[in-house]
């Protein structure tokens, strides 16, 4: 495991059932809009690329593991808004994160 305080796994935050009623509804409202798949496929793809990538440039551990928590969080604004939802997703995972995991 991780040193330090924060011990969230990629596989903590894929069973967090707020974040898959998130995903859930970040999937419908974007076919809504004409985007189709942004649901588990393409944050599925985004998580491993970004932990894959951060591997590759030599990143440590911790950093590769966080880097695919981001990528799969990286879209849950657009249940709210598809404009700024890169903002409004942070804020959300930051809640997640912080009251589920202990996010300081």
């Amino acid at each position: 495991m991780f040193k330090g305080d924060f011990m969230v796994t990629l596989d903590d935050v894929k069973k967090n059932k707020e974040v898959q009623s998130l995903i859930m509804a970040t999937d419908k409202c974007m076919r809504i809009q004409g985007y189709p798949n942004h649901g588990i496929r393409h944050i599925g793809y985004v998580s491993t690329t970004t932990e894959n990538i951060l591997r590759l440039i030599g990143c440590d551990e911790r950093t590769a593991v966080l880097g695919s928590i981001a990528g799969w969080l990286h879209d849950i604004g657009n249940s709210i808004n598809r404009f700024d939802h890169g903002i409004t997703g942070a804020t959300m995972a930051y809640g997640i994160l912080k009251d589920r995991y202990g996010l300081r």
